[in-house]
């Protein structure tokens, strides 16, 4: 849900059906506009862990750092495909590691990169749909398959790409 036109069209439907309210609002429940026009009945899910509304963000370029020169390149559109797919059906400890991801993505920069442990990065991605989702399955394969060389136990650094 991305418009207040979608926030009025959950809030009819909420007020239709208030039994099915918890995966409607579950579906969503991604922006401003849908809490607006909730009913106080329904609790909406932990929010996405980033603002669908944000088109910049869609084209953010990042570089993933890893020990022993290792580094891989992301972008951020690649992510937030696989993400769109999946968010909302994964634990809660899926979603609670994209939101930390995407918290260190959004307050890094080339000169302050953001570390985090390698475990986290890889179980995020380990999550991502496996296949027929271009950038985003090549993505989370080019990061599966650093672990033949990075230990889960090592952090890594993610940084904007320097152009």
């Amino acid at each position: 849900m991305r418009t207040s036109g979608n926030a009025r069209q959950l809030a009819k439907i909420i007020a239709r059906a208030p039994h099915a309210t918890i995966e409607i609002a579950r579906t969503y429940s991604r922006c401003a506009a849908g809490l607006e026009h909730a009913s106080e009945r329904v609790r909406f899910a932990p929010p996405w862990p980033w603002l669908p509304d944000d088109v910049v963000h869609d084209h953010w370029q990042y570089r993933l750092i890893g020990p022993r020169n290792i580094e891989l390149d992301m972008l951020s559109a690649a992510i937030g495909t696989g993400l769109e797919r999946v968010f909302d059906q994964r634990d809660e400890q899926f979603r609670q590691d994209w939101r930390t991801i995407w918290s260190a993505l959004d307050s890094c920069s080339r000169w302050f990169p953001k570390k985090l442990p390698f475990d986290l990065v890889l179980r995020a991605f380990e999550g991502l749909p496996g296949d027929g989702i271009g950038s985003s399955t090549d993505l989370r394969t080019a990061v599966l398959d650093l672990r033949r060389r990075i230990t889960p136990d090592e952090i890594v650094q993610v940084a904007p790409k320097s152009q």
